[in-house]
């Protein structure tokens, strides 16, 4: 019996509808029958009442049996060959054609949690043979690829596929955000009422249904009418089985209740699925009883997946066609906005502009308690609480149809107002779009009012009785936010603040501009760095071992120098950190003092900084203090009154000249600190050594610990005098596997290892010929560049060697910026180029692990 029910007692029946256990009907569909045989024992475990008339075994007599004397070898090693497929548990697998009691039998397979779910159903469709089933698939493909929108592919589909089948009716429904479907296209028997363009509520497919339909490409029930067949199990001890992939699997009665209501027989479903997404279905319905034969459903599934990627494919060329639109929208307002104007100024030139283009019909900036408004918006109170809501939602968009649903309590201050769209543009700002009621029609298969009835006891939702068209008139709200309204809604923080936009913008190219002239000059200088720190190295060390270490020291320190702008863009930096960096290739053959207080510079400002001192101390490398033994640098930190001071001084060496000229590296030294600082600088050139001053403002300082910064800067460059030194090649005892893609690289590592005692090496450019290599034999040991060409990682070769307790460690061009997955943080990691002593001591490291 039917009846209205309350609100409570309809969620009640809902909530018992989305507990249903679908998965494990334990019944199956008259037109096949199926067994579960336990894959470790190779023994039946299950067996459904039917497998006389189709098998002539019963189910008594299958259970408890093996799997070979039931069957025989042909299929048990036919089964096995299906079994090994990846995604034997994830899709019913064809198993083959084979000949049992007399008929000729199809059967199919798929993994339960370990049970083997074997399908048996008789061929129903001799005639089509593998050439046939080709050619209709490539005939489909070529209609498919044909259409070039998206209501020609529907519609296509549609009637293509009624051919292909023979059903009554087939539809084309797709869901909405809210699994609300609608039917997009239909082809028909002539004497059927029509489906086209009606909607249908969420509920008609519960929750449960829909993650199945996500899994399954097709699902059909044969007969409406039909007696389901139980499955047994060998023992009542035994948990029911899952038979979510199996296409025989048994039917609700309420599924059958409802198809029954429309006066339908038989029934199939192709799901379309869209970047993992139930996006719809193609349904099929019939009057009388049908199932298609399982070559023709091969064929469907196929076919499927072609229609599933020729809609993402239109849905990405709309996307691109509605980028280029709204460019062109953003462009045109953009044209209306003065360079030096704030949107507040311009919103009465640019109101008009977005009120066409998204049929709004009012549109308010909030800051705060301040409102800009332009058209017909809500009352202060309203505006006030939608402030609140997108502050603290910043990133994310409110968005409804309905403000009188939405706030209830402020149904005098709407001022007509209907529709939303909000959205923090700045942690200050809100934009706020908003539209007028507007009464809307709706067309449902059948009234979509819900309703419960009681079945043994027990309240569920009825199936819908009729489907056919019931209009519902819908107030209250506004016209629904399409995609295309969501999509140019967002992109409209490109207006707001347009004067600080700008200056940002220009900032960012002036910086930009700064480091490709200071890319561009490091070029030109670092081979004549590199001349004079091999001359320095040179005029102190007699024996050619004591020199190469020595130099590997110091371009060792030139590459951590190198790398502290792109570290420090992540984190705020200790200033006395940036210039030990940048004079550490110098430290030991030159007195060098650097005093004062740490203090932190803002993750922004270091890496302009950090470009400063690298300069001055290329520049005493190249002709100034650093160029001779006696040469001194000191470098004194001081609090001032609004900031810090800097003091660099040389003294000791050459006898400086001022230059004729500035070049890069002066005009970079004066200008950048008080251009991109806000502070200020002084280079001076005196006879007795270079000196310069700069201040840097509060504003550039940061509050955080200096600690935190120091040892992110420092934890993953393996250094010889934090790990254990005792290093000795003979732990090595096998290969050792080196991965890496840069061959000059490889072969100077490879080169290191030889000078380490390890010769027996073999180096691998990609991932795929080291995880060869590893499968046919462990190495003893391994060195992995973390970051592969095409965009690769080491990361699964890592994960494999963890596995299998084989010691290794990273190398990596990217310093701190080569972020590890947590299971590796504890593996030693080298930054390149690496020097041998501490390649030496992260391989001992590696083997104490």
């Amino acid at each position: 019996m039917h009846y209205n029910s309350s609100e409570q007692d309809i969620q009640k029946a809902m909530d018992a509808c989305a507990s249903e256990p679908v998965h494990i009907p334990g019944i199956v569909q008259p037109f096949g029958c199926l067994i579960g045989v336990d894959r470790t024992k190779q023994r039946v475990l299950y067996a459904s009442e039917n497998c006389f008339e189709i098998l002539g075994l019963t189910a008594s007599a299958l259970l408890e049996t093996s799997i070979v004397q039931t069957l025989g070898h042909e299929i048990a090693h036919a089964l096995n060959n299906a079994a090994a497929r990846a995604d034997f548990d994830q899709k019913l697998t064809p198993v083959g054609l084979f000949t049992l009691n007399g008929n000729d039998i199809e059967i199919s397979a798929f993994d339960s949690d370990g049970i083997c779910v074997l399908q048996f159903e008789r061929e129903k469709d001799p005639e089509l043979d593998g050439g046939d089933a080709l050619r209709t698939l490539a005939f489909l493909m070529k209609e498919v690829q044909a259409c070039r929108d998206h209501q020609s592919l529907f519609e296509m589909t549609s009637n293509l596929l009624r051919y292909f089948t023979g059903y009554d009716r087939v539809t084309v429904n797709k869901f909405d955000p809210q699994y609300n479907g609608e039917v997009v296209a239909e082809a028909k028997q002539h004497s059927l009422e029509t489906f086209a363009g009606l909607r249908f509520p969420q509920w008609d497919i519960p929750v449960q249904a829909r993650e199945i339909m996500a899994k399954l490409p097709l699902r059909f029930i044969e007969d409406v009418q039909q007696v389901p067949i139980s499955i047994r199990a060998a023992s009542p001890t035994l948990r029911p089985l899952d038979i979510t992939l199996a296409s025989c699997r048994g039917v609700s009665s309420v599924h059958m209740e409802y198809l029954k209501n429309m006066e339908v027989k038989a029934t199939m479903t192709l799901s379309v699925v869209i970047d993992g997404m139930l996006w719809g279905f193609i349904s099929f319905h019939h009057r009388q009883t049908r199932v298609l034969a399982p070559k023709k459903r091969e064929i469907l599934i196929a076919f499927v997946g072609l229609f599933s990627t020729k809609l993402q494919a239109l849905n990405k060329q709309s996307q691109y066609d509605l980028v280029r639109k709204i460019d062109k929208i953003k462009d045109d307002i953009l044209k209306e906005i003065d360079s030096d104007e704030i949107m507040e100024e311009a919103m009465p030139r640019i109101g008009p502009v977005l009120k066409e283009v998204l049929q709004a019909d009012g549109v308010a900036l909030l800051a705060g308690s301040q409102a800009t408004n332009y058209g017909r918006v809500p009352e202060q109170e309203v505006l006030t609480q939608l402030f609140k809501e997108t502050q603290a939602q910043v990133g994310t968009s409110i968005i409804s149809n309905s403000l009188a649903a939405k706030y209830p309590q402020f149904l005098d201050s709407l001022n007509g107002c209907a529709g939303v769209f909000a959205s923090a543009i700045t942690p200050q700002r809100a934009l706020c779009i908003f539209r007028s009621e507007e009464t809307q029609s709706v067309s449902w298969a059948g009234n979509p009012q819900k309703t419960i009835e009681h079945v043994s006891g027990a309240a569920r939702l009825a199936p819908r009785a009729s489907f056919s068209s019931y209009l519902q008139d819908i107030e209250g709200c506004s016209a629904v936010w399409s995609d295309e309204d969501i999509y140019f809604a967002e992109r409209i923080w490109v207006l707001v603040n347009s004067a600080e936009r700008r200056a940002l913008k220009n900032t960012l190219n002036r910086q930009q501009a700064l480091m490709i002239k200071e890319l561009n000059h490091r070029v030109r200088n670092i081979l004549a760095l590199v001349k004079s720190v091999s001359r320095q190295t040179r005029q102190r060390y007699d024996s050619v071992r004591d020199y190469s270490i020595s130099l590997e020291n110091r371009i060792q320190a030139l590459a951590a120098a190198h790398d502290i702008a792109s570290e420090s863009a992540l984190f705020s930096i200790d200033i006395r950190h940036i210039i030990e960096i940048s004079l550490a290739p110098y430290h030991e053959h030159n007195m060098i003092y650097v005093s004062g207080p740490s203090r932190l510079l803002r993750a922004d400002i270091a890496p302009i900084f950090s470009l400063v001192l690298h300069e001055l101390a290329t520049n005493a490398a190249k002709y100034g203090a650093l160029t001779v033994k006696e040469g001194t640098i000191s470098v004194q930190i001081a609090d001032e009154d609004g900031g810090v001071c800097v003091k660099w001084k040389e003294e000791h060496g050459p006898v400086v000249v001022p230059p004729s000229d500035q070049g890069f590296g002066s005009v970079l030294i004066n200008q950048a600190v008080p251009h991109e600082l806000g502070g200020k600088a002084d280079l001076r050139y005196p006879p007795t050594g270079v000196e310069a001053d700069f201040f840097l403002p509060e504003t550039v300082l940061d509050t955080a610990t200096s600690v935190v910064t120091q040892s992110v800067l420092q934890e993953k460059n393996v250094q010889s005098e934090t790990l254990s030194t005792s290093y000795d090649s003979k732990q090595i005892d096998g290969v050792v596997l080196l991965l890496e893609d840069n061959f000059v690289i490889a072969n100077d590592m490879k080169n290191q290892l030889a000078d380490s005692g390890i010769c027996n090496v073999e180096v691998f450019s990609n991932l795929d010929d080291a995880f060869e290599a590893v499968d046919m034999a462990l190495p003893a040991f391994a060195l992995l560049d973390v970051h592969l060409g095409s965009g690769k990682s080491s990361a699964p070769l890592a994960q494999h060697l963890l596995e299998q307790n084989i010691p290794f460690i990273f190398v990596t061009g990217y310093g701190d910026q080569a972020p590890l997955d947590e299971q590796f943080q504890f593996i030693p990691c080298l930054t390149k180029p690496a020097q041998t002593h501490d390649l030496q001591a992260a391989i001992a490291k590696a083997f104490d692990l």
